[in-house]
């Protein structure tokens, strides 16, 4: 419910369902995380909105159409050098977000 209302921006609820799942965490899980089997969801907790710029509206600015948007450069890439080794930058291990304690 959080993930929904943080991605459909809705601030109140977000804020009111936070500080229920706070208040849950505190009193009926003696501080312990919100896990899915072994899925760590504590994220929950820390989701802030706005999570994107807004007008003063309070929505988000349009994307600008294809046309409009800058042109990103690439880095260049040689013939026959290979790009720095991909295996150094990936993770080695799971990842987990939080201890199970």
């Amino acid at each position: 419910m959080c993930r929904s209302l943080f991605l459909f921006e809705e601030k109140d609820l977000l804020e009111s369902l936070q500080a229920f799942a706070r208040d849950l965490q505190a009193k009926e899980k003696q501080g312990k995380g919100f896990f899915y089997g072994m899925i760590c969801l504590d994220e929950l907790l820390y989701f802030e909105l706005p999570r994107r710029d807004t007008d003063q509206s309070g929505r988000a600015p349009r994307p600008q159409p294809v046309d409009q948007q800058a042109e990103v450069a690439l880095p260049a890439v040689e013939p026959g050098v290979e790009p720095a080794s991909k295996a150094a930058d990936a993770p080695t291990g799971p990842s987990v977000c939080c201890s199970s304690s």
